[in-house]
């Protein structure tokens, strides 16, 4: 009976261990945090602004997708589509995407979840953790907010000039909620002529506030530029 008991028992430890281990091996996105993300192979931060890694305008395209097999977050991501100018890695979660520019270097790298219920998820609902909140309090206040309508509906778009990022998240109602959750990060080298410029014309973060008041700012900022080029 004594024999039984201590077989049983090393048993069962042997099963916690093995489901001990496997939870360290294993990554769950749905505990990853932007920061995360924003790491090198090693999972060290960068010291400029990246994705795993990789540094749109420095790092070059074949170069970035070593880097994209190598990290531990993406290693086991599936290439499902390439060609000259972009290639496209998919897990079950998440869609990593790599666009290549001329010089042969990486223009923009960006990443979504694969599936839409990542981010209709409610609050304290199992989600990719890469929310509005987050957002703010890892990396800081946008430089520029706006309002607009996407794909699946109503979104935020987050621009971060002195990191070339771009995050968009969905919004949830009419108010803004630090549990919106994201759609899309999408970051592009720094020398890029293109929309996200900054200019006059891009609102900037006012709080968790009704969509209006964002729009009213937007107005604002028109109607005061169309006046100062009135003539007296």
């Amino acid at each position: 009976m004594l024999k039984l008991m201590r077989l049983m028992t090393a048993c069962a430890c042997s099963c916690l261990f093995a489901i001990l281990a496997a939870r360290l091996l294993t990554f769950d996105h749905r505990q990853i945090t932007l920061a995360t993300w924003l790491t090198d192979a090693e999972g060290q931060p960068c010291a400029t602004p990246c994705v795993l890694g990789v540094e749109p305008g420095v790092t070059s395209f074949d170069q970035a997708l070593r880097m994209v097999k190598l990290h531990p977050l993406t290693r086991s991501m599936s290439m499902y589509y390439a060609d000259r100018v972009e290639v496209l890695f998919l897990s079950d979660d998440i869609r990593l995407g790599l666009i290549r520019d001329t010089d042969g270097l990486v223009y923009s790298i960006h990443l979504e979840p694969q599936r839409r219920d990542f981010f209709t998820a409610k609050p304290g609902e199992p989600t990719l953790r890469l929310r509005l909140g987050d957002l703010i309090n890892e990396i800081g206040l946008p430089n520029a907010f706006q309002l607009r309508e996407g794909r699946y509906g109503p979104v935020d778009v987050s621009t971060y000039f002195e990191h070339n990022l771009v995050v968009i998240n969905h919004r949830g109602g009419t108010t803004l909620s630090p549990f919106d959750p994201f759609i899309y990060i999408f970051m592009y080298r720094a020398d890029a002529g293109n929309i996200f410029r900054p200019n006059a014309y891009l609102p900037t973060w006012r709080g968790f506030i009704h969509q209006s008041r964002y729009r009213e700012q937007v107005v604002n900022v028109i109607r005061d530029d169309g006046a100062s080029e009135r003539p007296d």
